[in-house]
């Protein structure tokens, strides 16, 4: 910890550099909290820098029903890994299915000779939301997207401050950056956010945070280290 001086101000202000990791936080339903061993007093900026965090999340993560009975497929996949799994999952509810999907369209197409009832939520299987009752056949409109998101999001109620509203547009909520997915699945991502979040005369000692998709999903890391450092100016620090 330093003691900087503000230019615009000309006041003094402590300076602390804090390099977060999940593996000192705690964590519920993929909702991290930090505590900090110091409390910082009348805070007036707060950033966050050099994150970095694995690609080991699910990039397929959706619910459907057949007769009833749900069905989640949550895991990365392939077309055909994917087409495999569904069709062992519903076959265990209703035999006879037969799942494939297109490797020149890419759309899915789901058979039974037996009618069977089905509902679609948002899902990333090209199959627009909705209810099919006593159908034998079901094809996509939509392209299947086993990519994943190309963008998450980086939300914290404790670190937003005015920085929240920048993301309006996109009706999200405690967003405090948005990171760039530039690797596949296994690998690291690492960004550098470019702006200070700016606060008015607040206390902070703990703060939580978490990632979601573009559809506000909370993502699950399954595991893996995610670190930022936190670099915060504040007129006074208790330890």
């Amino acid at each position: 910890m330093a003691l900087v001086l503000d230019t615009e101000s000309n006041t003094p202000y402590h300076f602390s550099s804090i390099l977060v990791s999940t593996n000192q936080c705690t964590l519920i339903d993929s909702q991290y909290t930090y505590n900090m061993d110091r409390t910082f007093i009348d805070i007036r900026r707060i950033k966050i820098t050099n994150i970095t965090l694995p690609v080991s999340y699910y990039t397929t993560n959706f619910t459907f029903s057949i007769n009833g009975t749900p069905i989640t497929i949550a895991g990365s996949y392939n077309a055909t890994t994917l087409a495999a799994l569904m069709q062992t999952q519903m076959n265990a509810i209703l035999a006879g299915f037969t799942v494939s999907i297109s490797p020149t369209t890419y759309l899915i197409t789901i058979t039974n000779a037996t009618p069977f009832g089905a509902v679609f939520g948002t899902n990333p299987i090209g199959i627009v939301p909705q209810t099919f009752v006593g159908v034998t056949s079901i094809v996509g409109t939509l392209a299947v997207s086993l990519n994943g998101p190309t963008s998450i999001w980086l939300k914290s109620p404790e670190l937003l401050s005015a920085y929240s509203n920048t993301f309006n547009q996109k009706s999200y909520s405690k967003v405090v950056c948005e990171i760039p997915i530039t690797q596949p699945p296994g690998f690291i991502v690492r960004h550098n956010p470019k702006k200070n979040l700016d606060y008015k005369h607040q206390n902070i000692q703990a703060f939580s945070f978490w990632f979601v998709d573009s559809a506000d999903q909370i993502l699950n890391f399954n595991g893996g280290e995610i670190t930022l450092t936190l670099q915060c100016w504040s007129t006074n620090v208790n330890h």
